[in-house]
């Protein structure tokens, strides 16, 4: 996230997704304990050429 931020890319809007597990890979050495994360999560970032999206992500890395 902060290669992508640092790079001049943006999150889009809706660019968060969460994929289900596949279920061949449920039962794996690090998804089989309690309380592991299943599934994954997908990112879309867009490059920003406009000031307003790089100022953005300049806030949102100064607020980590």
């Amino acid at each position: 996230m902060k290669a992508a931020l640092d790079s001049g890319f943006t999150l889009e809007p809706e660019g968060v997704i969460y994929q289900e597990p596949i279920e061949h890979y449920i039962n794996t050495a690090h998804t089989k304990y309690s309380g592991a994360l299943l599934g994954d999560f997908i990112y879309t970032f867009i490059k920003s050429s406009d000031k307003k999206g790089l100022r953005a992500a300049k806030l949102l890395r100064n607020s980590q």
